[in-house]
């Protein structure tokens, strides 16, 4: 007898299938549940009659899977001819209609939104700059003007981008918006704010007053590991919305593609699509100049001493060098993000800025709260000055940087874009500039900038003299053209 399939896409995170032969669900093993057991599990090899090696995204006592994957299971549907219906529910304007937002966007941004309501579900890969937290915003005014009384939630990956986000949100929703993290617990708020290991802890207390009715991940390319994973799936929410520059939803590397894979389960695929030069075309976002400097031979190793550590992190002339660049910058009245990976290299560079008496701040994971806003504010408003810290990488918003140093290097290939993403926003005066150190994994790094369209302006085969020269002749040539620009 000839089998069709039932797809429910109406329970929010997750979706069912039944595979019906006439009127009787098909309760045997059929190849098309095999197939569909293969499209969303890890495992090449997979043997869905293993119970161990069941895909951690089908829930086989439910019959359901994230709801990310709907498409993936009507792709494997329609290879195996099987006759299919999907119970989806109307989109947002049919089902609750309401006014557009009164919030100020852009036109892009507008287009945004209605990309991702449209589908209940989807990505909006955007350039740091583009304006995501408004967009948020306008996500959150359309919901609740056609529900009034609903509940939204924005995830953020730390706590940085939460107390930015919550301070922003705070002065379009007076008094409707709660954070939940260390110091704050406002469960009961219309609109919540929450880092990710707060809201893993503190979920069965928001849930206790309802679910959210939308849900926006923040920076989503950091929500790949189980745990951001399992976390989101306890919400609900109808609608579903990613934020990031760099989704990374197509990369060959094995670990990505589980990482990829946990966040197309919750969010589904790019709805919709930002172009940063189209933004910089419309001056929208900056142009900075990327500088490769020359890299630093380390002292001898220990016995077995290699990788990144060696090369990058433990390298004691790499992170002088570092902290003689920021010095020149600040010297020319520049604010400088110096971005590491360990607090061990945070404070090489620390320690040569201090003997140096170069005016500096440091923030890192153990900086919690209103102190990391603090700190980051009075950066980004009093003298030029370094900041040296573990927690620069992504979604910091300090719109008067005027130049990122990458320290921490490495093989991640959308490191440099998210770096670069520091110094983006509009900002008047002053060059913009991002400064690399060529190591051993350049190479994956430059791809990256390749594939975005970024030229690098290559100085490895210099002396570090010689580089630093030419890089300040760069920091002189940009200044003037923009005094030049603004008169």
């Amino acid at each position: 007898m000839k089998v069709r399939a039932i797809l429910d896409a109406t329970h929010g995170s997750r979706a069912s299938l039944e595979l019906l032969a006439g009127d009787r669900p098909v309760t045997a093993v059929h190849p098309a549940r095999d197939a569909i057991f293969q499209a969303l599990s890890f495992d090449p090899v997979f043997n869905p009659r293993v119970e161990h090696q069941r895909p951690a995204q089908w829930l086989t006592k439910s019959n359901t899977f994230p709801i990310g994957f709907l498409d993936t299971v009507v792709r494997v549907l329609v290879e195996r001819n099987i006759e299919f219906e999907i119970i989806n529910g109307p989109g947002f304007d049919e089902e609750w209609g309401g006014p557009p937002t009164a919030l100020d966007l852009r036109d892009y941004q507008h287009a945004a939104a209605e990309a991702v309501l449209r589908n209940k579900i989807g990505i909006i890969r955007i350039p740091t700059g583009g304006g995501k937290t408004i967009l948020a915003a306008a996500l959150f005014d359309r919901v609740r003007k056609a529900l009034p009384g609903a509940r939204c939630l924005f995830v953020a990956p730390d706590a940085t981008i939460m107390a930015q986000t919550a301070e922003t949100l705070e002065e379009i929703f007076p008094d409707e918006v709660g954070v939940v993290w260390e110091e704050g617990k406002d469960y009961d708020a219309t609109i919540i704010v929450a880092v990710i290991d707060s809201l893993k802890i503190r979920c069965k207390d928001i849930l206790r007053t309802g679910q959210p009715m939308i849900m926006v991940v923040d920076e989503c390319h950091t929500f790949g590991a189980s745990k951001g994973y399992n976390t989101l799936q306890k919400f609900s929410a109808p609608i579903r919305v990613g934020l990031s520059a760099t989704p990374d939803c197509e990369v060959d590397q094995e670990p990505d593609k589980i990482r990829n894979s946990r966040i197309k389960g919750n969010l589904g695929n790019v709805a919709y699509e930002v172009n940063v030069h189209w933004l910089k075309e419309k001056g929208f976002l900056e142009t900075p100049e990327v500088v490769l400097m020359p890299g630093q031979r380390p002292a001898k190793p220990p016995f077995r001493q290699i990788g990144i550590d060696y090369y990058v992190r433990k390298n004691a002339n790499r992170n002088r060098s570092i902290a003689y660049v920021a010095e020149a910058l600040v010297s020319r009245e520049s604010r400088v993000m110096v971005a590491t990976n360990t607090t061990s290299q945070m404070e090489s560079i620390v320690e040569t800025l201090l003997e140096r008496g170069v005016r500096h701040h440091v923030i890192h994971g153990g900086v919690k709260g209103k102190a990391r806003t603090d700190v980051l504010r009075e950066f980004g408003e009093g003298a030029p000055s370094v900041i040296v810290g573990t927690v620069l990488g992504t979604g910091v918003n300090v719109p008067s940087t005027n130049a990122m140093v990458v320290a921490d290097g490495g093989s991640v290939k959308n490191a440099g874009i998210q770096r670069l993403g520091r110094i983006l926003r509009k900002k008047t005066g002053g060059p913009v500039l991002m400064v690399d150190f060529w190591d051993p994994y350049w190479g994956n790094r430059s791809r990256a900038f390749e594939q975005e369209g970024w030229e690098v302006t290559d100085l490895r085969d210099l002396s570090l003299h010689d580089a630093l020269t030419r890089l300040m002749e760069i920091e002189s040539e940009q200044r003037n053209n923009r005094e030049q620009e603004a008169v």
